[in-house]
Order: structure tokens, then sequence, then C-alpha cells
């Protein structure tokens, strides 16, 4: 029997139970973001998954990643620091959750404070989803703790600053596509530390040892190892063909990144290089390193692919560097 005593402590307690879910229900909902991306899904997950890709369009507009240092694996670490257009700084730290290529992004994100203290968290899942030649890309960003006040004033702008990030992200792949046949890409992962893998790079001894398809050797006649210096030396085929370079250093950020320009063969070949070393492996012990030869034309990039066998030499050098460094 239902008394109304009863009747109004059931009443109390729905009233309480709405007011309990009330108290805790986020107050922020999460945001999705779709967008059709002009570009194959394995090149959409790349520009999340690479460091020097993904530096190229992270952030709002204006902005740029002078800091971008990531672990694509499953509790792999997160660092970008996110430079605004006044010069101001604003980091973040994360760590992957879910890697699974080229489907899914799972990974948290902290913002921090210029001090480098927490403000909120987010848990971040991007879903890459192939369209014939295109690909849909669903991002949603969902906060999960708030722990300072000065996260409010960050909050209130995440809705623009992810649509312009994936604004970025947009004309990036699509420049990509045209540069990607203009380039050649060699990538490695090496049993031997980021500072170990850079400083083979360093020194005309040391790339001796290694620089050049299997076979070659190398006489340097000259080496300067800073920006706007240069090495000039000859590759000595194993026909007996001697190959004059020369190497102009354009940037030398240690130990992530060397850009050059690299002519040889008096003038038959010219092309621009941008070589970077990332920390993988547990404890960093590993290393990624990816060069990138980029050519003035697709059609001279093929010609050099034919004439002088550029892509298999690509590789044979890197295993050789590899093989090196491992065994120092």
């Amino acid at each position: 029997m239902v008394t109304k005593k009863n009747a109004q402590r059931t009443k109390n307690q729905k009233r309480n139970n709405v007011q309990l879910k009330q108290k805790h229900k986020p107050k922020y909902e999460p945001l999705t973001i779709t967008r059709i991306l002009d570009a194959p899904r394995e090149r959409v997950f790349a520009a999340w998954v690479d460091a020097n890709q993904l530096a190229q369009w992270w952030g709002p507009r204006m902005f740029t990643a002078p800091v971008c240092e990531i672990d694509a694996r499953p509790k792999g670490k997160i660092l970008i620091h996110m430079q605004g257009p006044d010069g101001n700084i604003y980091p973040m730290s994360g760590a992957y959750l879910t890697v699974d290529e080229p489907k899914r992004l799972v990974f948290t994100s902290v913002a921090l404070d210029p001090k480098e203290k927490p403000l909120f968290e987010t848990l971040n899942t991007v879903a890459f989803t192939r369209i014939g030649k295109k690909t849909k890309l669903t991002m949603t960003a969902t906060v999960t703790k708030i722990i300072d006040a000065q996260a409010a004033g960050y909050l209130s702008g995440m809705s623009a600053g992810w649509n312009q990030s994936i604004d970025k992200l947009e004309k990036y792949v699509a420049a990509a596509i045209k540069i990607a046949s203009r380039e050649i890409v060699t990538s490695r992962i090496i049993a031997a530390s980021q500072a170990r893998v850079f400083k083979a790079w360093s020194s005309a001894t040391q790339l001796a040892e290694w620089w050049g398809p299997n076979g070659f050797t190398t006489t340097t006649n000259s080496f300067v190892f800073k920006p706007k210096k240069s090495w000039d030396y000859i590759m000595h085929g194993p026909d007996g063909r001697d190959y004059i370079n020369k190497i102009t250093y354009i940037e030398i950020i240690a130990p992530k990144r060397i850009v050059y320009t690299h002519g040889g063969d008096e003038g038959e070949v010219s092309f621009h290089t941008t070589v970077t070393f990332e920390k993988t492996g547990a404890k960093g012990a590993q290393t990624k390193l990816t060069m990138r030869a980029l050519f003035p034309t697709t059609a001279e990039r093929q010609r050099v692919i034919e004439k002088y066998g550029a892509l298999k030499g690509a590789n044979q050098t890197i295993g050789r560097l590899a093989a090196f460094v491992e065994r120092r």
C-alpha cells in the first residue's frame, strides 16, 4: 500500500536524483568536427602521427608549433608547444591510448599554463574513414577534467581553435599530395640514440664510413658543418667512375633536423633535402630517421631514379648508416 508519506519520499528522491545528475553534468559538451578531406586515408593519418607533419598544421590560424615531440604508439608521450602570433607559448602534454593505423587515434591532451601547470584534460578520438580517394575525418574532443579556474578562458576558444587547426590540416594534405610526386622519401627505425645518429652526419670522418649506396666510397675535399657552409666531396663508384658532389647546409638543429641543398655530377643533379631525427622506442633508445629529397619537377625526380638509381641508392645509404651506428 502506497501511503502519502511514501509517495512524498519517492518524489523527494526523484528530485534529488535529478539535482545530482545536473550537478555532475559536464559543463563542456563534447566537441565533434567532421570533414571530408581530398586526400587518401593513409596520407591524412600520417599527418597526425609524424611529428614533422603534425607541426606544419597543429594549432589555430597564425599559430606555429616550434616544439612537437610525439611517440605515436600506445602509452607514447606527446609534447607540443604552440606559439601565438604575439609570441606567447601555450604548452600541451599528453599520451596515446590507441593507434590503429590508418583507422583510428585516441589520445589525451593536457593544456598547461606558461609555467607548465595543468589547466584541464581532454580525451580526443579521431576516426579516419575511406571514401574513394578521399577521407572522412571525425574528431571528438571531450573535456574530462578541469584542474584550474584559468581553464575557462582556454576552453572558450576550443571550438574555433580546433576548426582552424583542421582547416590548416586540409590545406596541408592537399599541398602534400602535389609535393609527393616530386619527392624521394626514405625512412627507417635505427637501433641507436638520436644523438648518436645525428653525430654520424656531423663529421666528415664518420660520413666516409657510410655515405653512399653499397660499394661506394667517399673522399672529402672540404667540410664545414654549419648553416651556409658546405661539404665538397667525391663519390667513387664500384665501376670506377667518380661523382663530384656538393652539399650546402641551410639549417642545422642538433640533434633533430638537417636541411641542405645537394648538387652533383657537375650540375646534372640538384635537389633539396630535409633529414629529421625523432626519438622512439623505450627511453628513446631508437631513432626514426626520415630523409626527404625534393626535386624541382616530377620529371626530374623520375630521371634521377632511372639514370642514377636514386631510390635504391637512398635506401642503401640509410642501410649503411644504420649498420654503422648500430655496431658502435
